[in-house]
């Protein structure tokens, strides 16, 4: 009788295999280099992805990109080409981030982990901030800091700040990042809000009942008090709630 193979064991067990398959297609007769014999190096790869994490900070600090070391055992053909970095579709760069090289000929791609650390001139809470707050220019001194990550992700001028409140309680000495701050709600639950529909030209407009605090710009589900429809919208500046088609 054969028993169940824990998760933790078998993720473990699936990453080897996959190790091995690439390692072994990486040494397939089909893929090694004919006359010269020769391997694209580890050091190439590595580079080729730090270059292109430090060219996405748009001049915004400096980047310290360090991509994690490949298998030793790992032979990639020498590329005839350039090597081509790039991130999957939809992935964002974060403190810790998985960057693909590519090669066209022979066709061969590989991904490795990158630290990825930014110094920049950033704003530093000078107290310690409470979460709801919202925050003001004299709470914060502007220091040159190395944060994780692009310094995008953090608020570089007080102008950013826009009245914004905190997502989260802040200590003093910590910078501040973009994803610490919301826009106040302009629509809260259980107001009574005008949704919006529009089609074939004709505007109609109707009363509806907010099923939860929203800032200008968030999807919001809305109930139709007289016939308990729900409606799904984007609160605009105004209050008003667009319905989505």
């Amino acid at each position: 009788m054969l028993c169940p193979m824990h998760p933790s064991r078998r993720n473990h067990v699936m990453r080897q295999i996959a190790v091995a398959l690439l390692i072994a297609i990486a040494l397939a007769p089909g893929t090694a280099p004919h006359a010269s014999g020769a391997f694209t190096e580890p050091t190439q790869i590595r580079q080729a992805a730090e270059r292109f994490v430090a060219e996405l900070a748009d001049g915004r600090g400096t980047v310290h990109a360090t991509a994690g070391h490949l298998d030793a055992r790992l032979r990639l053909p020498a590329c005839a080409g350039e090597l081509t970095p790039f991130l999957s579709p939809g992935a964002v760069v974060r403190a810790r981030t998985t960057v693909g090289v590519r090669c066209a000929a022979p066709a061969w791609s590989v991904y490795l982990p990158v630290t990825v650390e930014s110094e920049a001139p950033v704003l530093v809470a000078r107290r310690s901030l409470r979460r709801g707050e919202v925050p003001l220019a004299a709470d914060f001194d502007r220091s040159r800091r190395r944060v994780p990550g692009l310094a995008a992700g953090f608020v570089m001028e007080p102008d950013a700040l826009g009245g914004q409140r905190l997502r989260r309680a802040i200590a003093a000495g910590e910078p501040l990042a973009t994803a610490m701050l919301e826009s106040p709600p302009l629509v809260r639950r259980g107001q009574s809000v005008t949704a919006v529909t529009r089609a074939a030209g004709i505007e109609v407009r109707l009363s509806a009942e907010a099923m939860a605090n929203a800032a200008a710009g968030d999807r919001l589900r809305l109930r139709n008090p007289t016939t308990g429809r729900l409606l799904d919208g984007t609160v605009q500046p105004d209050g008003t709630v667009e319905v989505l088609p």
